[in-house]
């Protein structure tokens, strides 16, 4: 294929294009309204209904708003229920660590806009998953060529794994585009070595940790890589810039760390607080880890289970029956009995 700035746009707005088609179709075809399944969704769903209340960041399972569309599914498929185990929950309004603020607030924000409408919510996922295609597509194109280019914007629409997450209410897709953004700075920052790229960095990944916690552990790395960034020998282009002292780089790996730990503070000081305890992360990964490392992780073929479900927490939950605790004790307990 011959490689012209026409020949790039056209194919690049086909892979837009046919992305967010592909995703449409796959949530149509689940229901664009449809209740979320199950698993995280409903947590999610339910900080945001009161978020969107202005309760605050918790859970209320007796919020009648939260319970509505639920109530509504089974009552109108009444032979096959699916909501029954999450409609017996009666735990009125508590506080909570245990899940990252990035996709509450963005559901939060819907609801407050337009309505309790979870099919808003898919079709902008729809729209994160395709943009996270085509740029994806465009950077490959401009870093290896037409084909390699073809190729991931390829991937972008036929990944069923894109797809299945697209229709859930959790944070892979914004995510996704996210980690291209990330790669796009990242790209640039080599080829220019300009410090606004660092910062521009740095806010790409603080924003992924708020999205999911698990990628502060991405910080140290990326710093590292950064300062190789702007230390690499540049190609044989005379327009790129001279290579730069070791203070320029270092300079870039300290804007871009002090911009990435910035954005997520706040959150991280509100957990503190509320636990009373060091853990900024918050409650998800203490009580995550035995499920992933542990006896009946490696029962399960090293493959994650549910920690709960296989009894790891049985013995401490009893201890926390007997001594009366809140639900938010329960999880600050829980996270550190798990890590």
């Amino acid at each position: 294929m011959q490689d012209t700035p026409t020949t790039r746009r056209i194919a690049l707005a086909i892979i837009f294009t046919a992305a967010l088609a592909a995703n449409v179709i796959a949530v149509l075809s689940t229901g664009l309204n449809a209740p979320p399944s199950g698993g995280d969704q409903f947590g999610y769903d339910a900080i945001a209904c009161s978020l969107a209340a202005g309760r605050g960041f918790g859970y209320d399972w007796t919020d009648a708003e939260f319970r509505r569309p639920y109530l509504d599914y089974d009552r109108n498929h009444a032979q096959a229920p699916r909501f029954a185990r999450l409609l017996e929950r009666d735990e009125p309004f508590t506080l909570t660590a245990f899940r990252p603020p990035g996709l509450p607030y963005m559901l939060a924000g819907i609801y407050r806009t337009v309505g309790r409408s979870f099919g808003t919510w898919r079709l902008l996922n729809c729209l994160f998953t395709a943009t996270a295609a085509w740029l994806a597509a465009w950077l490959a194109w401009s870093l290896a060529g037409p084909g390699v280019g073809i190729l991931t914007g390829v991937f972008g629409i036929v990944d069923p794994s894109i797809k299945k997450f697209t229709v859930m209410m959790l944070s892979e897709g914004p995510v996704i585009l996210l980690m291209v953004i990330a790669a796009w700075m990242l790209v640039l920052g080599i080829r220019h070595r300009h410090l606004g790229y660092a910062l521009a960095l740095g806010l790409v990944l603080g924003l992924m940790i708020l999205m999911r916690s698990i990628f502060v552990l991405w910080l140290p790395l990326m710093f590292v890589v950064v300062i190789w960034a702007w230390l690499r020998r540049g190609d044989r282009d005379a327009t790129e810039p001279p290579k730069p002292r070791w203070r320029t780089a270092l300079l870039a790996g300290v804007i871009f760390m002090l911009t990435a730990v910035v954005i997520p503070s706040p959150w991280w000081v509100r957990n503190v607080s509320l636990l009373d305890a060091m853990m900024p992360l918050g409650t998800q990964g203490g009580i995550a880890l035995p499920g992933g490392f542990s006896d009946a992780a490696i029962a399960n073929q090293g493959c994650w289970v549910d920690a709960n479900a296989f009894g790891v927490f049985d013995e401490l939950n009893a201890e926390l029956d007997v001594a009366g605790a809140t639900s938010l004790e329960r999880e600050k307990a829980q996270s550190q009995y798990g890590t």
